[in-house]
């Protein structure tokens, strides 16, 4: 089964200590990153699920992932690209 994913934004450096990353989102999907359990990063073609523990902010959003615990785990995902699955985004697909 081959899933599809949207691009929604990208990941900035880390904010803090604890593991929360800066992230640029479009702000068409604000809403969506907010209800979804997890965004998907590109890892050597795949997409790896990073589940979500909060998001707060507007721009830039500041994401806590779970298991990126410090500022040197969230510094191996600054510049990565965010994806959410495709039925998680709320628009149709003239608007992407």
């Amino acid at each position: 089964m081959v899933m599809d994913f949207v691009e929604i934004g990208n990941l900035k450096k880390p904010h803090g200590l604890q593991g929360e990353l800066k992230g640029n989102v479009d702000e068409r999907f604000w809403e969506d990153v907010s209800n979804a359990p997890a965004v998907f990063i590109d890892h050597r073609g795949d997409k790896a699920p990073y589940f979500i523990e909060y998001v707060r902010g507007g721009e830039p959003l500041i994401l806590k992932l779970e298991d990126i615990d410090s500022k040197e785990d969230a510094a191996l995902l600054t510049n990565k690209l965010l994806y959410l699955r495709r039925a998680e985004v709320q628009l149709d697909d003239v608007d992407l």
